[in-house]
């Protein structure tokens, strides 16, 4: 037997190889390892010693080579198990998603979007799911959620493209998504899209919903000014502010919210029996102001909600108190309705000058003027509808080239053909509202406003019930000449009055146009009335009294009775807004329309 500290010598097997080395009795096992890994390449950590006669099982590497450890043989015999080979140490740490931040998720995200949208056709933020989300692996219609059903994301893709392929670069009117329950009793009175590409739905039971990426982002509530009634229309109107954030109007106040649907600013309506309606916002450019700090400017027409009981004194007075206390409450109910009569052909304006960046966090700390607008004729019908618009001129100077100037105009039209104008001036730290002009479209009620390219305006009108001559407003034109249901095309480049172009009667067998949206391209999307229920578009040809070929008609005013494309499949729809692509210089869009209580989204 082996003395203490002598050499015995070790044949080691290896697979099909055979080394020879030597172990001295006493050293450790570590030792032995180092060794065999120096002949055979092995790592001590994946080497498995065994020898059936010397010891049981592998041979531990915190053990003794002692008498006691071994059964010490001549030779000794000993089995390797293990492999040389070495895994190559990953050159970037692995992270799991479990131990990032927030802000690491965040920016990852990002960083994967921005890797993706490159080669993504469009980003339309309602529509359109993030390019690297993309790959739904649907063939056909399907609910992306409980709120929405859609087109999958590939199949969008595949008809923006064809949207874009010439000749036709039309809107289609293919139906590609729905957003909202159409079992909801809610209907959807407005639209409006901020400047990130979300879609903002005002509902006539109060709520606003925010749809981004093919989900519902928020649904908040507009508050009310005071008790509610059955007939205050909910939220009437939205308007997206810049900076991401937007206004609403309806229950007898405004609401300004911040770019997370956040409330921080109500104002209440100027008169009791009356909410705000036909919201518009006055928008005020760098170019445009060359003050510092930026300006919001919104204006609304007085909707009546409060109408006269014709039940209040259906029992005859019995005695001469009860007539004099009947007399009196006729008297005030007079007074009240007249009143209403008068806040109905006003306006009211809400306005902040300088001091933020009008993001929607430092609104709330803003300063803000309120004004009324009233009408300077005594027979000044109810106004019906608000746009606003600018008006770009342009004067000679000395370098021949010209200067353009930029007014800003807040357009109302009423229930007699009238259209009241004002021009919008900034004065130090408050805006001036001044009377520029009052036009009339004779025989005709206002049923809508749009602004077009250009500085021409679209304004929609009906027959009106109660037809009167505005003693202070330009006619312009006969009410012989012009149809009084149609789309007239007005052109307000000219100094003395807007000239009629166009009128567009594709609607008017059946019903007026209650709502209208020009395109990206210059053509206009037009919508009937409940008995028409159908979505028409007109090329800009058309607009201009032009046939599709770009011949000019030789008439005075053009009536064009037919549009260049019905789009029946929709139907009837109280709103139309367009969603542009997020991506710069990218000419795809979709549009979104309110169908009774869902938004749909056409290609």
């Amino acid at each position: 037997m082996a003395a203490e500290g002598s050499s015995i010598p070790v044949t080691l097997k290896w697979g099909k190889q055979t080394f020879s080395l030597s172990i001295t009795v006493g050293d450790s096992v570590s030792i032995l390892q180092q060794r065999v890994q120096e002949v055979t390449g092995v790592p001590v950590g994946r080497q498995k010693l065994l020898s059936k006669k010397a010891w049981k099982g592998p041979l531990k590497s915190d053990a003794i080579l002692s008498l006691e450890t071994i059964q010490m043989t001549t030779p000794l015999v000993v089995t390797l198990i293990g492999s040389a080979e070495t895994l190559k140490e990953p050159t970037t740490p692995t992270i799991f998603l479990e131990d990032l931040s927030l802000e690491d998720l965040q920016k990852a995200e990002e960083e994967e979007l921005q890797a993706a949208m490159g080669t993504a056709t469009g980003m339309i933020q309602a529509l359109q799911l993030p390019p690297h989300r993309r790959d739904d692996h649907k063939q056909e219609v399907y609910e992306y959620n409980r709120l929405v059903t859609g087109l999958p994301q590939r199949q969008i893709e595949s008809e923006l493209l064809q949207q874009q392929q010439p000749p036709t670069k039309l809107l289609q009117g293919k139906v590609a998504m729905t957003l909202g329950l159409e079992l909801r009793r809610a209907y959807i009175n407005d639209l409006a899209v901020l400047d990130d590409g979300t879609c903002v739905s005002a509902l006539d039971d109060g709520h606003v919903q925010l749809w981004k990426h093919a989900a519902q982002e928020a649904d908040v509530i507009h508050p009310a000014a005071g008790p509610i009634a059955e007939d205050d229309g909910g939220v009437t109107s939205v308007v997206a502010l810049t900076g991401g954030a937007f206004a609403t109007a309806g229950r007898g106040s405004f609401q300004v919210w911040n770019s997370y649907a956040e409330p921080v600013v109500t104002f209440p309506g100027a008169m009791p029996g009356t909410t705000p309606a036909s919201l518009t916002s006055v928008e005020f450019n760098h170019d445009d102001d060359t003050h510092n700090g930026d300006i919001i400017c919104l204006a609304a027409r007085f909707q009546v909600t409060r109408h006269a009981n014709p039940q209040q004194f259906r029992l005859p007075p019995q005695n001469e108190s009860e007539r004099q206390r009947r007399a009196q409450a006729e008297a005030q109910e007079e007074a009240i309705q007249q009143a209403l009569d008068k806040a109905s052909q006003s306006i009211q304006v809400w306005f902040s000058v300088g001091g933020g960046d009008g993001g929607g966090e430092t609104i709330a700390a803003r300063s803000w003027q309120s004004q009324i607008l009233k009408p300077d004729d005594e027979e000044a019908a109810p106004i019906t509808c608000l746009t606003t618009m600018p008006l770009h001129t342009t004067t000679a100077n000395d370098d021949d080239d010209g200067t353009t100037m930029t007014t800003k105009l807040l357009i109302a039209g009423d229930a007699a053909g009238g259209l009241r104008i004002w021009k919008v001036q900034r004065q130090e730290n408050t805006l001036q509202f001044l009377p520029h002009a009052c036009y009339q479209l004779p025989g005709a009620s206002i049923v809508c406003l749009e602004p077009l390219q250009d500085n021409r305006l679209a304004v929609s009108t009906q027959q009106s019930n109660n037809p009167v001559l505005l003693s202070q407003a330009t006619s312009i034109a006969t009410s012989s000449t012009i149809p009084s249901r149609a789309v007239h095309i007005l052109d307000f480049s000219t100094t003395e009055r807007p000239t009629l172009v166009t009128s567009l009667t594709g609607h008017a067998d059946k019903d007026a146009v209650i709502c209208m949206k020009q395109l990206p391209n210059g053509d206009l999307l037009t919508g009937g009335g409940k008995l028409d229920a159908t979505l028409q578009l007109w090329t800009n040809a058309q607009l201009l009294g032009q046939s599709d070929d770009g011949q000019t008609n030789t008439t005075t005013t053009a009536v064009v009775p037919k549009p260049h494309k019905s789009l029946s499949e929709v139907g009837y729809v109280f709103a139309i807004e367009v969603l542009p692509d997020a991506k710069q210089d990218s000419s795809y869009y979709a549009v979104a329309v309110a169908r009774y209580n869902t938004v749909k989204i056409i290609l």
